[in-house]
C-alpha cells in the first residue's frame, strides 16, 4: 500500500497505455464510471496535459534524504533518526521527482498519523513500533488518510492548510499546520484541549458536529471562512483494529486563491457576456433611424438577455395628470402585450421613486411595500409579478422609463439593475443621436438652399487653411472641378499680381486667428478678371474662447464697385491737391498780412509809444515843488504802465509773428518762440536744433514748419497739463524732420482723427494740411495716461 502511494504520482505523467489502475482505488472507481471511449479521451488528454506541464524542465531528481519523524521528541527508539519511523520508511526511499506534487502531502499525512499513532499508545520507551499495540490501528489510519488524499481533486497541499487529530472526547491530540499560524495559534494552544475549550464559541458550535457524525462512521467535507479565510475541510474516522472508531482525522485545506480566482472567473464571464450583450445592442441599434423600431429591437434584446416576459418604453408627459405612453413592447410568445396609455398616478408611490433618478425594484409584487395595495393589484391584473423600472431624468424632469417585468416573482440582482440603467442610457443616446442627426440632415438641406440664394461664392476651410467645401458657384465662376480647386487649389485662380499679397494676408489670419478681409482679383471660366471682396471667420470652440476649429468664408463680386472706387478715388486725389494748393496760397496771404501788421505795429505804435515816455520823464523833470505833488506821484506811474503796455505789443506782434523768423531763420525763430513760450507758461522745454545753421530755407517751409511747432505748443499748453516738453528739430539727407513730445495726460488719437458730427480737430488737421501741401507727412501718436508726440517729415527741394 505504502508502495503504491508513492507511485500514483509517477502513474500520473505515464502514457495512457502505460497506466495501471489499482484495484479498489479511487481511480478505479471512477475508470468503472466511465465508458471505455470517453475515458481512453480523457487520458489521453490528461497525459497531453502533463507532457506540457514538463516540456523544457527537466530538473535533476532530488536525492533521498533522512526523514525526521515528528514523533521524534517523544523518544521512540523507532522513531529516531537512525532508524526512520517505520510509518514513513518505505515511502522514503525512492527519489522525489518534480511532478510528485502530492508526495510530500502524503508524506506529511502520514508523519500526522503517525504523531496521532504515538500519542494514542504512549510510547515513551524503546518499544519496537512494529510491536506497538496500536500499529495496526495506525496502519489503517494512513490507509484513511490516503484515501483521503486520492480524492481531493486537486491533490491536497498543506501549505496554508492544516491537519487535526480529535478522539471521542473532542480532544485534540494533533494540530499541525499553517493555518494555526494566521489565526494567530499554537499546535500546544490546542493539543490535549477539547474542541470547545481551545476554539473561540460561535467556531466551536460550528466544529462539534461535524466532528461527533465523523466519530459516528459518517466521513465530512465543508468549507467554512476562519480568520479571514477560506477553507475546505474533509475528515475521515480513524479505526482501531477491531474496526471501532477511535479518532477523527480533519485535514484543512486553504482554498481562499482558488475561491477568489473562481469568483473572478465568474465576474470575468458574466462581464463578458454582458460586454457581448452590449456589443450586440450597439450593433442592431446602430442603423436604426425610426424611434419606435429602435426603442423595440432594444427590447426585444433585452428580454431575451434577461428572460423576462416583456419589456417596454413608456415615454412620459410628467405634468399635472401626467400619464406614460407605451407605443411598442416586446413580449415571449403567448403574452398579453402592455401597449397603451398609463397614468402616472398607476406608479403609486413608485412614481416619486422614479422622479429622483432612482429605478423602482419590485421582486414580488404581492408584498412590494413601496406600492400600495390598489397599485399592486393593477400590476396583478395586469399579469406582473415583478417590476424593474428604470428612469430617465433629464433636466430634473422625468423622460421615459425603461420597464423589464416577469410574471413571476424574481430578485432582481444588482447587476440585473445596472444592465438595465445601462441599456436605457445608450438607448436614450441612440435616439439622442438620431434626433442630432435628423436635426443636421434638416440643417444641411436649409444650408443647401440658402446657399443656392446667396450670390456670393462660399467656402470653408480646416484650422489649417485647407479649404473643404466650396458652394457650387465657385465652380459655376472659376471652372474648376471640385478636385482642382480644394486644399490649397484655389489658389491657381487668383491674380498673378494678387497672390503673393493675398497668401501673406491669409496666412498672417492663419497665425493670430484674427478675421481676413482682402480684395484680389479671380480669373473667370472664360479668362476674364474681376475684382472680389474674401472675408474669413475663424470658428472657435469653447463657446469663442478656445482654438480655431475651422474657418468659414465668403467671396462678394466688388468688380464695379472697385472700378467706380478706382474712379472717385483720382478725382478726390486730384481735388485734394488742387486743396492743398488753395490752402497754400492762402496761407501765404495769411503770413503777408501778418507781416504787414506786424511792421507797422512795430514801427508805428511802438515808436509812439517810446516817444510819449520820453515826454513823460521829461515833464516829471521840470515839475517844481508845492502843490504839484500829487500831479507828480501820478506821473511816476506813467512809465511802469507805458512800459507795460509796451510789452504787451511785443507779445502781440510776437503771437503774430516772430521777427526773428524773418531776420534769422527758422532756427532762430523757433529758439525764440520756445523762449517766451516757456517763460509764458512755466512749462519746461528740451530743445534740440541741428543742421539749421546754414542757408535758408524756403520761406513756404519756414512758415509751415514754425506753425506747426506753434500750433504743438500752443495744443500741450491748453490741453496737455504736462510738466515737460521735449522738441526736436533736423535738417538731414534732404529732409527736414521734427517731434514735439510732452508727458501730459494723452488722448486717443485714432478717435480724434476720425470725424465727427459737431466737432472737428481744426489744428491737427491744419498741422497735416501744411506738411501735406509742401509734399511731407505728420503722424500724431498718443494714447490717454501715455503724453502726445506730434512727429512730422518734409521733403526739401
Amino acid at each position: 500500500m505504502r508502495q503504491q502511494r508513492h507511485d500514483h504520482a509517477l502513474r500520473a505523467a505515464a502514457p495512457p497505455q502505460q497506466r495501471e489502475v489499482v484495484p479498489g482505488s479511487a481511480l478505479a472507481r471512477r475508470h468503472e464510471a466511465v465508458p471505455d471511449a470517453q475515458r481512453q479521451v480523457r487520458a489521453e488528454k490528461r497525459h497531453q496535459h502533463h507532457v506540457k506541464a514538463l516540456a523544457g524542465q527537466q530538473p535533476r531528481p532530488r536525492q533521498a534524504r533522512p526523514l525526521q519523524c515528528p514523533t521524534a521528541s517523544l523518544r521512540d527508539a523507532a522513531c529516531l533518526p537512525g532508524t526512520r519511523c517505520p510509518a514513513v520508511a518505505t515511502a522514503a526511499q525512492q527519489p522525489l521527482q518534480p511532478r510528485d506534487a502530492d508526495v510530500s502531502a502524503r508524506l506529511a499525512l502520514t508523519q500526522y498519523a503517525c504523531v496521532a499513532c504515538h500519542r494514542m499508545a504512549g510510547v515513551v520507551g524503546p518499544t519496537m513500533a512494529p510491536h506497538c499495540p496500536r500499529c495496526a490501528s495506525r496502519r489503517k489510519s494512513q490507509a484513511m488518510s490516503e484515501r483521503v488524499l486520492l480524492d481531493t481533486d486537486p491533490p491536497v497541499r498543506f501549505g496554508g492548510g492544516a491537519a487535526f487529530v480529535v478522539d471521542r472526547d473532542l480532544r485534540y491530540l494533533v494540530a499541525e499546520g499553517d493555518a494555526l499560524r494566521a489565526a494567530g495559534l499554537r499546535p500546544e494552544d490546542l493539543v490535549g484541549r477539547t474542541v470547545g475549550e481551545a476554539l473561540p464559541a460561535a467556531l466551536a458550535r460550528e466544529a462539534e458536529p461535524r466532528y461527533r457524525r465523523a466519530l459516528a462512521g459518517e466521513p465530512f467535507e465543508v468549507e467554512h471562512e476562519d480568520f479571514g479565510h477560506r477553507y475546505r475541510t474533509r475528515g475521515v474516522p480513524l479505526r482501531d483494529a477491531a474496526g471501532q472508531v477511535w479518532a477523527v482525522l480533519a485535514v484543512s485545506q486553504d482554498v481562499t486563491a482558488q475561491h477568489e480566482a473562481q469568483a473572478l472567473h465568474e465576474r470575468l464571464r458574466e462581464w463578458a457576456r454582458r460586454q457581448d450583450f452590449l456589443l450586440r445592442l450597439n450593433d442592431r441599434l446602430r442603423p436604426l433611424r425610426d424611434p419606435l423600431e429602435l426603442q423595440y429591437q432594444a427590447s426585444r434584446l433585452l428580454c431575451e438577455h434577461l428572460g423576462a416576459d416583456a419589456v417596454h418604453y413608456g415615454e412620459l408627459h410628467d405634468t399635472e395628470g401626467g400619464y406614460a405612453d407605451v407605443h411598442r413592447d416586446f413580449v415571449r410568445p403567448g403574452r398579453a402585450s402592455l401597449a397603451g396609455r398609463y397614468a402616472l398616478a398607476a406608479y403609486g408611490d413608485g412614481a416619486a421613486v422614479l422622479r429622483s433618478g432612482r429605478p423602482l425594484v419590485v421582486a414580488d409584487m404581492r408584498e412590494a411595500a413601496q406600492l400600495g395595495e390598489a397599485t399592486r393589484a393593477s400590476y396583478r391584473a395586469l399579469g406582473i409579478g415583478a417590476l424593474l423600472a428604470v428612469p430617465l431624468v433629464r433636466e430634473g424632469r422625468l423622460v421615459w422609463v425603461l420597464s423589464v417585468v416577469s410574471d413571476a416573482p424574481r430578485a432582481w440582482t444588482p447587476d440585473e439593475v445596472t444592465l438595465v440603467q445601462e441599456v436605457g442610457d445608450r438607448t436614450w443616446a441612440a435616439l439622442e443621436r438620431e434626433r442630432s442627426e435628423a436635426a443636421l440632415r434638416r440643417r444641411e438641406a436649409q444650408m443647401h438652399a440658402i446657399v443656392s440664394l446667396v450670390p456670393d461664392l462660399l467656402w470653408r476651410s480646416d484650422a489649417a487653411g485647407r479649404v473643404e467645401w466650396f458652394s457650387e458657384r465657385w465652380y459655376a465662376y472659376t471652372g474648376q472641378a471640385p478636385h482642382e480647386a480644394l486644399g490649397q487649389g484655389w489658389a491657381q485662380v487668383l491674380h498673378p499680381e494678387d497672390r503673393d499679397e493675398t497668401l501673406r494676408a491669409w496666412a498672417e489670419s492663419l497665425r493670430t486667428g484674427q478675421p481676413l478681409q482682402h480684395e484680389h482679383r479671380l480669373r473667370a471660366g472664360d479668362g476674364s478678371w474681376r475684382w472680389f471682396l474674401a472675408r474669413a471667420q475663424p470658428l472657435r470652440e469653447g463657446e469663442g474662447q478656445g482654438p480655431v476649429s475651422a474657418w468659414f468664408g465668403s467671396v462678394t463680386d466688388i468688380h464695379e464697385q472697385r472700378l467706380s472706387r478706382e474712379l472717385l478715388e483720382q478725382r478726390v486725389a486730384e481735388r485734394t491737391q488742387a486743396l492743398r494748393q488753395l490752402l497754400l496760397r492762402v496761407e501765404n496771404v495769411q503770413d503777408e498780412e501778418r507781416r504787414r501788421i506786424a511792421r507797422e505795429l512795430h514801427d508805428g505804435l511802438g515808436q509812439a509809444l517810446s516817444a510819449v515816455a520820453l515826454a513823460v520823464s521829461a515833464l516829471r523833470g521840470t515839475t517844481g515843488a508845492g502843490d504839484a505833488a500829487a500831479a507828480r506821484e501820478r506821473m511816476d506811474r506813467l512809465p511802469g504802465l507805458l512800459h507795460q503796455l509796451d510789452r504787451e505789443l511785443d507779445g502781440i506782434v510776437f503771437r503774430l509773428r516772430p521777427t526773428a523768423l524773418d531776420d534769422c531763420g527758422l532756427g532762430e525763430g523757433v529758439a525764440a518762440y520756445v523762449q517766451t513760450w516757456g517763460e509764458l507758461t512755466g512749462i519746461a522745454v528740451d530743445m534740440e536744433l541741428r543742421g539749421l545753421e546754414g542757408a535758408r530755407l524756403d520761406a513756404a517751409v519756414e512758415a509751415a514748419v514754425f506753425r506747426v511747432v506753434q500750433e504743438a505748443l500752443n495744443n500741450v499748453a491748453k490741453h496737455a497739463r504736462a510738466t515737460r516738453v521735449s522738441l526736436s528739430l533736423e535738417r538731414r539727407r534732404g529732409q527736414l524732420v521734427g517731434s514735439v513730445e510732452d508727458d501730459g495726460v494723452g488722448f486717443d488719437a485714432a478717435q480724434a482723427a476720425a470725424p465727427s458730427a459737431g466737432r472737428s480737430h481744426w489744428g491737427l488737421l491744419g498741422m497735416q494740411e501744411r506738411m501735406g501741401a509742401l509734399g511731407g507727412r505728420l503722424d500724431i501718436e498718443s494714447q490717454p495716461g501715455q503724453g502726445t508726440a506730434v512727429l512730422w517729415r518734409l521733403p526739401l527741394r
